[in-house]
This record gives structure tokens, sequence and C-alpha cells, in this order.
């Protein structure tokens, strides 16, 4: 009887492995795509201060940003800290026109002073703007 399902538990995977189409395909590579992630390890009771976090959070996010040469960018939520109309005079701007050409994209947490609409993709929408199709 252990000799039988000993057999059942090598053979029949094994056959799996072996026969093509017998299992199914669940999935299919399309391609590669190089990802950095982001984080700024910025102290949470620091993150919101206007003379220390929120400065280091601007300098860093943005010179990470700037620097990177991956496919796809990913900063966390409130990476950037300022309501959109807060940022220093381009600095949204600056990062629109960095990702624009579209060999890059980049996914940014910002505060969007609104419940659920803080995620936004940079290479087609500004960050007062919800990037469509993403969820929080």
């Amino acid at each position: 009887m252990r000799l039988v399902l000993a057999l059942v538990l090598v053979v029949v995977p094994g056959l799996g492995l072996l026969v093509p189409g017998l299992l199914p395909v669940w999935s299919t590579p399309a391609g590669s795509l190089s990802v950095t992630l982001l984080q700024g390890n910025i102290p949470q009771d620091e993150k919101f201060q206007s003379g220390s976090g929120v400065p280091l959070a601007l300098g860093w996010y943005g010179d990470q940003l700037n620097r990177s040469n991956t496919d796809l960018v990913v900063a966390p939520e409130t990476a950037i800290p300022l309501l959109p109309q807060d940022l220093p005079d381009d600095y949204w701007a600056a990062l629109k026109t960095r990702f624009a050409s579209g060999a890059q994209a980049a996914l940014i947490g910002c505060a969007a002073g609104q419940y659920g609409g803080g995620l936004h993709q940079l290479r087609s929408r500004s960050c007062a703007e919800p990037a469509a199709g993403l969820a929080l």
C-alpha cells in the first residue's frame, strides 16, 4: 500500500512535468521589467515636520527619482508629504518632465487631500489627478 502511494505521489507529478499540455498553463512570460522600490526611511514622527522631514523627503525622493534608470520606479504612500498646491515651485513639473518620454514610469505616493486619491502615475497624470485603474 505504501509503495503504491509513494509511486502515485512521485509518478503523477512527474508526468505533469514531462508531458507538455498535461498541466494547465496559468501564465506565460511577456518580457521583463526592471523595478526600483524606494523607501526613504524617514521617521514617521518627522515625516510631516516642515523644518526637518518634509525637506528631507522632497530632497531624497526627488534625487532618487531623477537618478533612477529602471523601467519602473515605485515610491511608497506619502513619499511626497505635501499636498500638490504646497509643493515648491516646479517640483512636480520637473518630475513629470523627467518621466514624460515614456521610456520609464513612476508610481509615487503623495498626499492628495482626499481619501483614496493618493496613488498617481507621473507618466500621464499629475499629483492632483488620480491615475485611472489604480487602487489603494
